[in-house]
């Protein structure tokens, strides 16, 4: 193959995946009164790798000011609590609040959804799947390194 192929190809392919993950992204998210990057950083704060606001804009490759008022708006709608450390008040820790761990709940019950069909697959395809995305993964971001450096 290609390079110019395989340009086009992934080009094709990732607006194609976008698309298909967007629409079902929506239908997951309906009546959840989440957007999707709201449901991205409660799932961040329940796996721990989104413990301030901070790595909420490394995470999501946002500014700080942008992760900040995406957290009081998490926090306004009762999903998160900030908790600011008595010994030292500048640091502040996100943690989920009861309805933030609902809501993470309804979408883990959507999900189980598509267990059935996901199950009428070999479990060699789900393999395959699951090895190309993340060396796809592995490549876009050694892309990205590159493109960073210059």
């Amino acid at each position: 193959m290609q390079l110019a192929e395989f340009r086009n190809g992934v080009i094709t392919t990732m607006r194609s995946c976008k698309v298909s993950y967007e629409k079902l992204a929506a239908l997951v998210l309906e009546g959840e009164g989440v957007t999707y990057l709201q449901a991205m950083i409660l799932y961040g704060i329940y796996d721990g790798l989104v413990t301030n606001v901070s790595s909420v804009s490394r995470l999501f490759c946002t500014e700080q000011a942008n992760a900040s008022a995406m957290c009081k708006k998490l926090e306004r709608d009762g999903l998160i609590v900030r908790n600011r450390r008595k010994d030292d008040e500048r640091v502040v820790s996100l943690l989920l609040t009861e309805n933030g761990r609902t809501v993470l709940h309804n979408l883990e019950v959507k999900l189980h959804k598509w267990d059935s069909f996901l199950e009428s697959l070999m479990p060699q395809t789900l393999e395959t799947i699951l090895a190309g995305l993340t060396e796809g993964e592995r490549v876009i971001r050694g892309l990205t390194e590159i493109q960073l450096r210059e």
